[in-house]
């Protein structure tokens, strides 16, 4: 049996190409990427709060086809970032 992750297609690459556009990229000379994490942060404060209190799996999956993607979109801009700083 498949796991949720993949049963539930939470990586699916049209979610994570709107995800990428959500984050600002980090300027190409910036050492300090906490603007990008803060970013992170705010998105996942604003719709992650669901599950908190919510034991449905349709409102986990809800949240987890938002949250996954921009998680991937998120750490696609810090390696992104990082391979052009190193």
């Amino acid at each position: 049996m498949r796991d949720y992750y993949d049963s539930e297609n939470l990586a699916d690459t049209a979610l994570i190409q709107s995800a990428l556009s959500d984050f600002n990229s980090l300027p190409a000379n910036a050492s300090d990427i906490r603007p990008l994490l803060t970013e992170g942060g705010a998105y996942s404060y604003a719709n992650g709060g669901q599950v908190l209190s919510s034991q449905d799996h349709s409102d986990r999956v809800q949240v987890a086809r938002m949250m996954v993607p921009h998680a991937i979109a998120m750490t696609v801009h810090l390696l992104n970032h990082a391979a052009t700083r190193f």
